[in-house]
This record gives C-alpha cells, structure tokens and sequence, in this order.
C-alpha cells in the first residue's frame, strides 16, 4: 500500500524514475526499451560476432547451419580474432577503440589539453597554433570549440578508477543521452501528461535516428544535438509559464542556452528559428483574435516584447561567446546551408565533396517515416501535436505544440537534404508520440478504465515493438564497426618511428583525423578540410596513369598545399585561367616553371609548385577500393566543363563560353547541348569510374569464370562472352595493355582480381594497391599490414628525385 500511495501521490516522479530504469535494462532487439543498454553494447563489440558469422557463411556456403556445434566453435574463433583486431593494450587490460572516425579530431584536441595543457599542438607568437592539417601550411587555431575541454575533463574525473584516456571519454554520449531521455520526459509532461512523458521518453531512447549516432565510443559532437535543443526549449516553456520578472529571467535563460549551442555546433541556429517561428505563430493568432473582437488584445504586446527580447538576449549572448556575424547567421543560414549541400557546382571550378559524404546525401520523405518509426507513429505523433495546437492554443501548451510540429517539420525538409539531420527528428516526434498516447489514454470508451489503459498501454507497446525501431536500433550497434583497428595503428605507428615530425601523409581525407592522432603527423587533407580544392588534386593524382604527373601535383600539395593556385588567381585575377596556368606548370621542369610563372606575374607562386618537400608517405587502403565511386569521379572530374555548366546560365552563354574557354563555337553550341539535355552535371563535368568491388580468385588459367590467357594479356567471360584486357605482372613487370576497351582485369600477385573501368585499371592507385609500387621509380613500399577488414593497408614513402619533374 505504501509504493501504490507514493505512486499516485508521484506519479511523474515514479514514471521518470520507471523509464530510466527501463532504458538500463537488457534488451536483445525485441522490447521497447534498454536504449542506454543498447548503446553500451558498442563496448562488447557484438559486431565481431557480425562479422564472424559473414566471414564463416562465406567460407561454408551450403554447408552453412548456425545450430551445429562445428560452426558455432568456428564462429568463436573468429568472433575472437575479431575481438583482437579492434581491442588495445593498456595497463594490462584490454580496451576497446572507439568508433566514429570524427571523434579522433575532438580526441586530439583533448590530448593535447590534457598532455600539454594548450588547445594547439605547438605554440606560435603565443597563440595556439594546429601543426598537423592542411599540410604543411598548418593553421592557427581561431575557434576554440568547448568539447575537447567537456572530454578531458570528463578524463581527469574518470581516470581515478584506473580508466585509460578513450575508454573514460567513451562515455560521453551515454551521460548526454540520458540527460536528453530526461528532457524528453520534461517537455511531454508539460505538453500534456505524466503518462505522455512516460511513452514519449521510452521511445525516444530507442529509436534508431538517436541510437545510431550516440553508441558508447562516438565521441563527436552528436549527443550535443539530442541535448542542447531540448534544453533550450525547456528554457523556453518557462518562457510561456512564468509571469512577471521571472518570465524575463526565463527569457535570458533561454537566450543563454542558445549561445551556449552555438559553441558545440555551427547548426545551433534551427532551434532559434523555430522559438521565432512559435513566437511569430502566437503573434498571428493573438492578431487575428484582436481583428476578430475589433481591439487589440493585450497578449499581442506581450508577445512583440517576448519576441524583442528574444532576439536582443540572443544577438548579445552569441554576439560575445561567438561573434556578431555568427549571430545574423541564423538568419541566412538555412537557404546557404541547402545550396551548399545540393548544388554541384556551388564551388565554382571544383567538385562538392558534401555531394559524396553518405550522411549528407538526401533522403526521400516516405524513406524518413519509414525510417524513423512508420505511418502509424507518426500519425499519432502529428495527429496528437496538431490537436494539443487546437485545443490548447490560447495556453503554453498550445504553443509548445507549434514548437515541435515547426521543429518536426524543419529537420525532416533538412533530412532530404542530409541524412544527418534525421538525428534531430528524434525528439519531437517522440514527444508528439507520447502526446498521442497520453490523449488516446483520455478516450472515454464504455470500458472499465483499468482495460481502456491497460488496452491502450499494450497497444502502444506493441506498436512501438512492430515499427521496427528497437529490432533496427540493436541491428545498429550488432553491426557497427570501428574505423580503427590493430592494422592502422600498426602501419601508422611504423610511419611514426621511422620519420620526421614535418613529414606529410598523404591518402584520401577519411582518415585524416585518424593518421593526426595515431601517427602525429601532417596530413594533406582530412574530414575537416575536404571541402577544398584539395580533394580534386588528390583524387586526380591517385587516378592518373601517369607517375610523373602524380608525383608533380603530390609536390605543388607538398610545398604549399592550394596556396599555389591562390597565388596565381590572385595574379591573373582569374580562376579558371589560373587552374590553366598551374596544371601548364605542373609538368614543367624547374626553370620553364619559373619562366612561365613569372611572365604570368606570379612568380609568388614558384616556391609554392617547385620547393624542395618534405620527407613524404602516400597511404592506400582496401576501403579506398570501395569508395574508388567517389575519389575516381572527383579524378576524372573535367575543369574545363565545370566552368561550362556554369556559364551555361549566362544569358549569352554560347559568346561566353567561347571567350572564357577558347573554344570553337561548334563545341560551344553542342556542349551546351548536352548541358540542356542533362538532368545531373555530374554526369557532364565527370567520367564514372570504380573498381566493381568483387574480388574474384585467381589462378595461372581462370579467374573465376573468366579464362585467363595471360600471354595475350586477355581474359575471356565464358558467360559474358567478353573479352577484358588484363593488368598483371610478368617476370616483376607490370603490364599494362594499351586497349581502348571500358572494362579491365586487374590481377594481382596474390591471386585475386577485380574488375574495374580502363582508368582506374590504368592509374598509380591500382598500382600502390594490388601491385606494391610495381613499375614506379618515386613510391618505394615502406609497410603492407594485412587486415582482417580491409585486405590490407599499404604505406609508401616518396623518393623525390633531382629529375622529379622532367
């Protein structure tokens, strides 16, 4: 009698508690809860048993059956070595990595707060000054982001129970996601009633668009995105509820957590446009209630005031922590942000690397609601927002209501823009989730009240257990896999010891962050900086077929980074001759170089194409070949035309192409054509070009189904019936045949193949990867370390040669 008294006279207070527990229970993929036990699986790395049973299934084909003890041991063992390979040593315990490959880029900053007691790496006339990015240019650091400083002081606190430095900062998202659950259950409550903020926090924790992006070891900022909005409209609520000064207080409050978003995270702005949306929102309604009664209510200038305040509390607070232009941003931003992610050829003559990033990429709207709970979720979600909107919009609730459906209705338009925005759908649709349920709770129906809410509680359950949220959310963290592993920290550790502190490495920017970290060494680009023209340079120079001229443009990014080509742009006041002038240059020796660039007046450019580098590494990896789709297209990715496509909205585009390119008319007039007729520019501005990405086994006479005549350097599909030239080595010599054909076979030394278009099959890549370095005088192979989940990591280090640009 006891608990029952304390639960009715608590109820809010026991459901809180009831959740919270509930999101710390066990859960295998079927119940609706364990959000917080879901995400510390990450730890255990059930992945490894993921990936071990692919791994035996492969190798056992029909002979494949889970239930016999002879797979299950073989399972084990796998499962064990895969343990291993994401597992480090320290103190004498094994730790597990963590996982997101951006968390490596706050984990330096961290160590180094940490280590060295600065934010920077070195110190530069007394500012802090990153040593490592954009090689060799360096940058000073100008934004200093409060995270790096809330993980290492979560460090100094965790590491006295003997904690390691990622394993205690692992723990990040799980503290912030679980001070999210609790706002949740906050503003469900206030929005309507403690059994609304009951289901509202449950299925929060579990769905899928949060778990995904806040597992035990994502350090990124992601977890800040569940939390800080959530926050602010708490602080917003107590906007609408207080009266009199601490209304005001409330409205500073709000102001100053908004700021305080500002610092975790550039897209801190949403959540202010949508308080100024609900804001606005009340000020139509009380505006259309004064025309209605032919007086002006006095609500309306309450909300102009709160409206005001706002704004001024807000333009001050992140004017000071982040600076005024930051703050007019928020109102700019979100058509900017758009273009930026969607438009190809938004950075004039070079590729928009944002078009490549999975995340970024949009998501169809029936995709977002499948993926985010179903119809039948968000139904109840918007049909119980829309009427808290109806019957309590003269009340805070009504409000609040407004709130979430703009909030709702903002991030899924942002969602198909970037898939990484459907992270910030997880809490007003949970909140309107709960809403719908706590108001169908309400339904009077001719049943006994105790089998109307225990009806509705099962069906609630069963509908969150049926939308696939939680079995989709386990399958996420089963199969979530570290991008680092024992390979990579062997073959960077190696780099490492056995060079200088200056010297550059160079791959493509995935695991930029990741080589700063690990090997303590300059990077030519990474996840921070690929949105540069650097990413068309350096894909070009992996697809080229020609060593002299990767090797040239490996030096232009060597000596000076893009600095060349700004220097040259500078002088010609011109972009794309300047693009024209470098890539003339590039392939010159020293002296014509020099001659050139200075008949051009841009003689500043000279020691910026044609210094003498620092000692240099080119890193390839068996995850490159997967992603050849992406740096390939960027390769082949045709200057010329990308100013074409540009000029082609000129109203006298046929004139101006001519002028600016030098081109005929007739290619004028038919590329212009072509632009016309093409739905992508992708499509106009680049080839496509990949590896197909299956690896076939290989003898002396077949590879797979195709018949090897590796005499004639030729491959016959029996099934196909087509002919493929092949790339190999004969007697230590790489052949290339010189064949016009699409398709090639690359066949490499150990016994595998893969098909792929005629550039690739061509280009310095292929060669670093399947061939170590065969047949190329200026990458010596320094390292190949074998990896159980990408082949192989394969590290050269460059001979710069007294000839290197002859």
């Amino acid at each position: 009698m006891g608990v029952w008294r304390f639960v009715s006279c608590h109820l809010t207070m026991a459901l809180l508690i009831l959740v919270m527990v509930l999101h710390f229970l066990p859960n295998a993929g079927f119940l609706p809860w364990g959000g917080l036990w879901m995400r510390m699986q990450s730890h255990s790395m059930l992945h490894s048993y993921y990936l071990a049973e692919k791994d035996v299934y492969r190798e056992m084909g029909n002979n494949w059956n889970p239930d016999s003890p002879l797979v299950q041991a073989k399972v084990e063992r796998r499962a064990k070595q895969y343990h291993d390979f994401f597992t480090y040593d320290e103190f004498g315990k094994k730790y597990v990595y963590t996982y997101d490959i951006d968390s490596f880029y706050w984990l330096r900053y961290a160590r180094n707060l940490g280590m060295k007691g600065r934010y920077g790496d070195v110190q530069v006339e007394g500012r802090d000054f990153d040593r490592l990015v954009i090689a060799p240019l360096g940058v000073q650091v100008e934004h200093y982001s409060p995270h790096p400083y809330v993980l290492a002081w979560m460090y100094k606190v965790l590491r006295v129970f003997g904690l390691p430095f990622m394993e205690a900062v692992g723990l990040f998202p799980m503290i912030f996601v679980a001070g999210s659950i609790g706002l949740v259950f906050v503003l469900a409550r206030l929005v309507h009633r403690p059994e609304s903020a009951f289901f509202a926090a449950l299925f929060f924790g579990v769905l899928g668009t949060g778990v995904g992006h806040t597992i035990w070891g994502n350090v990124d900022t992601d977890a800040y995105n569940l939390f800080f909005p959530l926050l602010v409209v708490v602080m917003f609520a107590g906007v609408l509820l207080f009266k009199g000064i601490r209304r005001y207080v409330a409205v500073a409050l709000c102001a100053g957590v908004v700021a305080l978003y500002s610092l975790f995270w550039i897209g801190w702005w949403f959540i202010f446009d949508v308080l100024l949306g609900a804001l606005g929102g009340k000020l139509l309604y009380e505006l259309y209630v004064s025309v209605r009664v032919r007086k002006l209510v006095p609500e309306v200038f309450d909300s102009l005031c709160l409206l005001a305040l706002l704004v001024i509390f807000a333009g001050v607070f992140v004017s000071l922590v982040s600076g005024l232009q930051y703050f007019l941003s928020a109102f700019g931003s979100p058509v900017a942000y758009a273009r930026q992610l969607s438009d190809v050829l938004y950075y004039d003559l070079w590729p928009n690397v944002y078009q490549t990033v999975q995340e970024l990429k949009g998501v169809p709207f029936s995709l977002i609601i499948i993926g985010s709970g179903g119809f039948l979720i968000w139904a109840i979600s918007v049909a119980g927002l829309i009427h808290t909107v109806w019957t309590r919009r003269n009340e805070p609730e009504g409000v609040l209501g407004v709130l979430l459906l703009l909030w709702l209705v903002a991030m899924v338009f942002a969602t198909t823009k970037g898939l990484r925005f459907a992270l910030l759908i997880s809490a007003p649709l949970s909140i309107g989730f709960g809403t719908g349920v706590g108001k169908l709770l309400r339904v009077r129906l001719p049943l006994p009240q105790w089998l109307r809410y225990g009806g509705v509680c099962v069906g609630a359950l069963s509908l969150m257990v049926a939308s696939h949220q939680v079995q989709g959310s386990f399958g996420d963290v089963r199969t979530e896999e570290q991008y680092i592993n024992d390979a990579w920290v062997v073959a960077l550790e190696e780099v490492k010891q056995n060079s200088t502190a200056d010297a550059i490495i160079t791959t493509w920017w995935d695991y930029g962050h990741l080589i700063k970290y690990v090997a303590d060494r300059p990077v030519t680009f990474d996840g921070g900086t690929q949105q540069t023209p650097i990413s068309y340079w350096v894909a070009r120079l992996l697809t080229t077929p020609s060593e002299t001229e990767a090797l040239n443009i490996l030096r232009m990014l060597d000596c000076g980074s893009m600095n060349a080509f700004y220097a040259i742009e500078n002088a010609t006041r011109d972009s794309w001759r300047a693009f024209e002038l470098l890539d003339k240059v590039l392939p010159m020796n020293d002296s014509d170089a020099r001659t050139v660039l200075a008949q051009a007046n841009a003689s500043a450019a000279y020691p910026l194409v044609k210094c003498s580098p620092p000692e240099a590494f080119v890193l390839v990896s068996g995850d490159m070949v997967l992603k050849s789709h992406v740096w390939g297209g960027f390769g082949t990715w045709n200057v010329s035309r990308a100013v074409a496509a540009q000029l082609a909205g000129h109203p006298d585009a046929e004139k101006r192409i001519v002028q600016v390119l030098n081109w005929s008319q007739d290619q004028a007039r038919q590329d212009l054509a072509i632009i016309q007729g093409t739905a992508d520019m992708r499509d106009y501005v680049a080839q496509s070009v990949a590896f197909d990405g299956n690896i076939i086994s290989c003898d002396a006479n077949a590879c797979g189904h195709l018949v090897l005549n590796l005499s004639s350097h030729t491959a016959y599909g029996s099934r196909t019936k087509q002919v493929y030239p092949v790339v190999h080595v004969v007697n230590n010599s790489l052949v290339v045949p010189n064949a016009s054909d699409d398709v090639f076979l690359v066949v490499s030394p150990s016994g595998t193949g893969m098909l792929a278009n005629r550039q690739l099959a061509r280009s310095v890549f292929t060669r670093l990867y399947f061939f170590e370095g065969a047949g190329l005088r200026h990458f010596k192979l320094f390292t190949s370390v074998p990896s159980l989940t990408e082949k192989k990591i394969v590290a050269y280090r460059v001979e710069w040669y007294s000839e290197l640009s002859k």
